[in-house]
């Protein structure tokens, strides 16, 4: 019998790395690593954190692991140090170090651990399936992860997002002029941030922010995006995560990402979304079929009815259905 996904409860983890501590959640019903057994590391969005994920987790849970990191600067996670950045890029090497640490003897204690070399009843185990599930920002920092470092990754999930925000090569001046105009009024400003008398004020104001959320998704994440101050709660996060990018990549060098997936790839896009399902008045979405048309992948599209946030607050059960489908075709291929 399964276990119901409401009694497979989160685990804390910190995860050393050489970025700092990143603070994580960990869904499971194994209690150790389980050769073959899937592996998903998830990735949440912009401002979000790990809780993005704990509607969904627990039904994946079921017969895979799942892994759910704050990235920098968000939730719990550690910022960057002054003179840092939050960079697509910075994102992409911090993956890299997060999977280094995850195939490596370092977590060889941890339960996620996906060492090659894992031993099982006393015999090597063959390599854990490690899958990327990006939601947003995280599924922009799986796509490009994956375009240049395939062989890490057995297959990638991206939600609510296909590759880097673009901008013309004729407006990178005014693009990195803006970000340094924005810096300076953010250092001037110090630890300046907005105090809320409640955290009920808190959620309805993250009700408001990108992609719109009900009260309960808001407050799922909220919780764990805030510290006490006086007079009230402000955010945890770090506040340069609002400044603009210092440069954009142009559109030629998305596609040039897109052009390099080599991974089955599945791309769940929301009912009131912002990605069109539709490859006609949408060129990336061709693109990327063309590319893992054949022999060298496939790529799945499926929509789901809700927000942009739909993994945690629409019809996350027909999503985790959707996802545990791409697994058994994956296997059923390989």
């Amino acid at each position: 019998m399964q276990a119901s996904s409401e009694t497979i409860a989160a685990q804390a983890f910190s995860i050393p790395t050489a970025v700092g501590e990143l603070a994580a959640l960990y869904w499971s019903t194994a209690t150790k690593p389980l050769a073959n057994r899937p592996c998903f590391l998830a990735l949440h969005g912009w401002l979000d954190n790990a809780e993005s994920f704990h509607r969904i987790a627990p039904l994946l849970a079921q017969d895979a692991d799942v892994l759910a990191i704050d990235l920098p600067g968000h939730g719990l996670s550690e910022h960057r140090p002054p003179g840092g950045g939050y960079h697509v890029v910075d994102y992409v090497q911090t993956l890299d170090i997060v999977i280094d640490w995850l195939t490596g003897e370092a977590s060889a204690g941890f339960p996620f651990n996906c060492e090659p070399s894992a031993v099982e009843n006393g015999e090597v185990a063959a390599t854990r399936p490690l899958y990327l599930l990006g939601h947003s920002l995280g599924g922009v920092i799986s796509l490009t992860y994956a375009a240049v470092a395939a062989e890490r990754v057995t297959g990638l999930i991206s939600i609510e997002a296909l590759g880097p925000l673009s901008g013309p090569a004729e407006e990178t001046a005014a693009q990195l002029q803006k970000f340094l105009v924005k810096a300076r009024k953010r250092r001037r400003l110090d630890n300046e941030r907005p105090v809320y008398p409640s955290i009920d004020a808190v959620c309805k104001a993250r009700m408001l922010g990108f992609g719109g959320l009900s009260e309960s998704a808001a407050e799922a994440l909220v919780t764990r995006a805030l510290k006490p101050c006086d007079g009230g709660w402000t955010w945890r996060s770090d506040p340069r995560l609002r400044l603009p990018s210092s440069q954009r990549m142009t559109e030629p060098q998305v596609i040039d990402l897109l052009k390099n997936q080599t991974l089955p790839t599945l791309l769940i896009v929301t009912s009131k979304g912002f990605i069109s399902p539709d490859e006609s008045r949408n060129d990336r979405l061709r693109i990327l079929r063309e590319t893992l048309g054949g022999s060298a992948g496939f790529l799945q599209v499926v929509t789901v009815e809700g927000n942009h946030h739909g993994h945690l607050d629409g019809d996350y059960a027909a999503m985790a259905r959707h996802i545990q489908a791409f697994l058994k075709q994956i296997r059923s291929t390989s």
